[in-house]
């Protein structure tokens, strides 16, 4: 895996973890064993359901629907912490992610002016590493 897809990929995970900065809360008469869609991580806890419904035993035409397997147990775990995360923990995850990710990004970068410099003739090569600004 490059490290530009590397970066791209922390991207989207920063992006699906990002609580929802203002929620609207109004009573609902939903069951009390979901979570409403005013809640501020409505967007992870909607994407790990997502990964539930695929994982989920019965899905595959092997298992009985009421089993359920470890893979559909470890993403209920997930959702139920992320659910009970205060906002401001979540939004410190994000903010390291998208950190990280500009460090591999910024890598990536780096490996391709490396590149471009070692595709050069030797005459112009000293040239443009000295034109390569150093991070």
């Amino acid at each position: 895996m490059t490290s530009d897809l590397f970066s791209l990929l922390l991207r989207d995970a920063a992006h699906l973890l990002e609580p929802v900065r203002i929620t609207q809360v109004e009573p609902s008469a939903e069951a009390q064993d979901t979570v409403p869609g005013s809640h501020p991580h409505i967007g992870p806890i909607l994407v790990l359901s997502d990964l539930n419904e695929l994982f989920s035993a019965g899905s595959h035409g092997y298992q009985t629907p009421t089993k359920r397997n470890h893979i559909a147990h470890k993403l209920v775990f997930y959702a139920a912490h992320i659910a009970s995360t205060p906002s401001i923990i979540l939004r410190g995850l994000v903010e390291e992610i998208s950190t990280r990710a500009d460090i591999y990004r910024a890598e990536a970068d780096d490996k391709a002016s490396t590149v471009k410099v070692k595709r050069v003739g030797d005459g112009q090569q000293r040239k443009l590493l000295e034109e390569v600004p150093a991070q």
